[in-house]
């Protein structure tokens, strides 16, 4: 049994935040996993059940500060760290490669902060870089030395009791509050989409920045702040999970398990990235086929919506796998 330790605590709301939860989880079936505290922001009240649960299958530990961080890992330097879209790893990238650690790199998006350009440049390199799609590998492909492999993300609440399908016309958009994945005509997008087939938009990860980018949402629009709706509560009545046209192009969406998880189908626009390689998802090219595609609905969506929730089981299946045989690689190093 190998200890694995996560940069950072698992938070929901988040792609890799919770998914750190997810990977954790499942790797636990076979080692130890601890996850460190990677900043000191307080834990949100709907963070702390996740917490809870976290602690059923793992250790929290809390030093966040620089100095004590670097303490607490040079007592635990037979363990392999997983930084997977932190800070706080991304700070400790050169003492753990200067120590010659153990440590697998995930990069969490498309692109790498400017810090880690100028760390690779340097030729600093992790023991292991996991891309989480064919096309994240591309964008990295430039890189020379890197030891990698492409292991799609994990969700472990795929196996929980029969999903129900969610009924009602209404359209989720779920992500952080973040301008940059809202298109300049997005509002146009959903009017357009609304008037055309009479689903409705719920946009959960709304701020004021959106709406300083955006203007007012319309009618045919309801918007939430961020943590303001739980995850469940954010599903509830929608049929769809769509990002848009145009919006920021994503690796492996983790929303789309969480989607299916809670009974709703993802679609994405053809084009645009890491969900390309889902075989699960919906791909759309364009408004048209988009709007044809919920005006045509299901004949029988629950066993759609089964059918969609074992492909992407087996997927989940084979990533699994693939972690645990490079957990065995990289202890065997």
């Amino acid at each position: 049994m190998t200890t694995i330790v996560f940069y950072g605590w698992p938070q929901r709301l988040g792609g890799a935040n919770i998914e750190r939860y997810h990977t954790g989880k499942l790797l636990s079936c076979e080692h130890e996993i601890v996850y460190l505290r990677d900043n000191p922001r307080p834990v949100f009240e709907d963070d702390a059940e996740l917490l809870e649960q976290t602690r059923q299958f793992a250790t929290l530990v809390d030093c966040y500060a620089a100095e004590e961080r670097t303490t607490w890992i040079s007592h635990n330097q037979d363990a392999i760290y997983i930084g997977m879209c932190s800070g706080a790893y991304r700070n400790d990238f050169p003492l753990l490669c200067q120590n010659q650690m153990k440590h697998i790199w995930v990069p969490c998006m498309c692109y790498s902060s400017d810090i880690m350009r100028f760390f690779l440049a340097q030729g600093y390199r992790p023991r292991h870089t996991v891309f989480q799609s064919l096309y994240q590998a591309l964008c990295f492909s430039e890189v020379d030395g890197l030891v990698s492999s492409v292991i799609h993300g994990l969700y472990s609440d795929l196996d929980e009791p029969p999903v129900s399908v969610q009924i009602g016309k209404t359209i989720l958009k779920l992500c952080r509050a973040d301008k940059d994945k809202f298109p300049e005509d997005y509002w146009a997008q959903c009017q357009e989409i609304f008037d055309r087939t009479g689903y409705l938009t719920r946009v959960v990860g709304y701020n004021d920045s959106i709406e300083e980018k955006l203007g007012k949402p319309p009618g045919c629009v309801s918007v939430h702040a961020p943590r303001s709706l739980s995850i469940a509560e954010a599903f509830a009545g929608c049929r769809y999970i769509f990002p848009g046209f145009g919006a920021c192009v994503e690796n492996w969406p983790q929303v789309a398990y969480e989607a299916l998880a809670h009974g709703c189908t993802p679609i994405f626009e053809r084009g645009r990235g890491g969900s390309d390689e889902m075989d699960f998802a919906h791909q759309v090219n364009g408004m048209d086929h988009f709007c044809e595609h919920l005006d045509r609905g299901q004949v029988a969506p629950q066993l759609h919506l089964n059918g969609l929730i074992d492909s992407a089981q087996y997927v989940l299946d084979n990533a699994l796998v693939q972690w645990l045989d490079l957990i065995d690689e990289v202890e065997a190093i």
